[in-house]
């Protein structure tokens, strides 16, 4: 059950608050199977602690072969700082130093918090949302105020710097990429089929049929410059794409329409589909490529 614990009178004007409280969740998690793990924090940005960290987000989900995770810092102040992200599929398990961590830094003791506060210039707080195979989840959020200590950040920071070290999934080289499929099926019946196929010059040239609401299909043939494909190589890169297809599906997901990226190489083929299980920003990756292969 949610209790709200604070709410001004009108919580979406500008200062305005909302707060509740799920007086159902655990603050002690009995499982010792996690299976994804996504924390995001502001810390502060006049410290001086290790790195100098002024945020984190850090996340990692059980797949096929071993373990999808990404870890972004950044470091420095408010209007000097430094992003760093790195995103690798590891065939280490991270889980089991992650189900001792939450427990060293008692991460569940707040669980079922959450705070927004409306007109914030920026996220000043976080979210923490981590799943176990029990169906035990801890679910916490703030924009005002960071979720997590210093020392749970660098306990974080430090588990997730040595996973990204650990033995890499073999996964397709992005040189050996020869054609990418785009496919999406709406509800209203339309749909979109473009392949993007590379040119030995490095440039792309892409094939598209289109149907709306009415019975016409629309063709289109156009080129795509070198400029544009290595765009889209670098999107596939960052976010290490290829290795979507082991991801478990995202519960949260619109099903507005069912789309597929299928990436074509000479020996075979890779199909992602959109609901994937990954942070918001990698996330954002799927649409960059797909708008790329779909329009002019």
């Amino acid at each position: 059950m949610s209790i709200i614990i604070k709410k001004d009178r009108d919580p979406k004007a500008c200062g305005g608050t909302r707060e509740t409280l799920d007086s159902e969740a655990p603050t002690v998690i009995k499982s010792k199977d996690m299976i994804s793990f996504d924390v995001s924090s502001a810390l502060g940005f006049d410290n001086d602690y290790e790195n100098d960290i002024c945020r984190i987000s850090a996340f990692a989900v059980r797949a096929e072969r071993g373990t999808f995770i990404s870890l972004t810092l950044e470091k420095g102040h408010r209007y000097d700082f430094e992003k760093t992200c790195k995103v690798v599929y590891v065939e280490e398990d991270i889980f089991p130093t992650l189900v001792e961590l939450v427990e060293r830094h008692d991460i569940a003791k707040r669980n079922g918090s959450h705070s927004r506060t409306y007109g914030l210039p920026e996220d000043f707080g976080g979210s923490i949302s981590v799943l176990y195979a029990s169906g035990e989840a801890i679910s916490i959020s703030n924009n005002q105020s960071p979720v997590i200590s210093v020392k749970a950040a660098i306990d974080i920071k430090n588990a997730f710097e040595k996973a990204l070290e650990g033995k890499k999934v073999s996964l397709p080289a992005i040189a050996d990429l020869t054609k990418i499929i785009y496919d999406e099926k709406r509800n209203n019946g339309g749909y979109t089929h473009s392949e993007l196929t590379f040119l030995a010059d490095g440039k792309g040239k892409v094939v598209s049929k289109q149907k709306y609401e009415d019975s016409k299909v629309y063709e289109s043939e156009y080129e795509k410059s070198a400029e544009k494909i290595d765009y889209i190589k670098d999107q596939i890169e960052k976010a290490a794409m290829f290795s979507w297809s082991d991801l478990p599906q995202n519960p949260i997901h619109f099903n507005i329409k069912e789309s597929t990226l299928t990436f074509v190489f000479a020996n075979g083929e890779i199909v992602v589909r959109d609901d994937r299980k990954v942070p918001l920003d990698l996330g954002r990756a799927y649409f960059n490529v797909y708008f790329e292969v779909e329009r002019e």
